[in-house]
């Protein structure tokens, strides 16, 4: 069974640095990408952390496998870089 997390850093803005983890439901997602669009994405647009003078997010999403044994075994992963307010 899949489960995925994102670390979530505002790179730029009126928070800069602010950092905040982001953990999903397990079994909910097909893919790094998957979990990106449909979870962390949407979150961030709606998180108070994120204003009209933020510019730039760092985004780092960890894919892992839930053993038989309890245990997780990291399986994927994906960075991005998300850009706001730009002209």
């Amino acid at each position: 069974m899949k489960i995925y997390s994102a670390s979530i850093l505002v790179l730029e803005g009126d928070k800069p640095f602010y950092h905040y983890p982001l953990v999903s439901g397990v079994g909910k997602y097909n893919s790094c990408q998957d979990y990106l669009d449909r979870e962390a994405i949407p979150y961030i647009n709606q998180s108070p952390s994120i204003t009209d003078k933020t510019t730039e997010v760092s985004l780092n999403v960890v894919e892992g496998e839930i053993l038989d044994d309890g245990s997780i075994v990291k399986t994927g992963g994906i960075d991005k870089t998300l850009y706001f307010n730009c002209s």
